[in-house]
């Protein structure tokens, strides 16, 4: 990873389904797949700014 010459700005994302899908099996397993990345990533960015260097994400 290499350090940015300036701060970025947050960027922040969001899915919608429509509710017709909230019972929807594959719906549910990447609705589940998101949220688990989303924490991995989360994971990573406290180690790195804990640790004052770039962080991986925990395995």
């Amino acid at each position: 990873m290499v350090r940015l010459p300036f701060t970025p700005t947050p960027l922040t994302n969001a899915l919608w389904w429509h509710p017709v899908h909230g019972r929807d099996p594959e719906h549910a397993w990447m609705r589940d797949l998101f949220v688990e990345a989303g924490r991995i990533v989360d994971a990573g960015a406290h180690v790195a700014q804990t640790s004052g260097t770039p962080g991986s994400p925990p395995r």
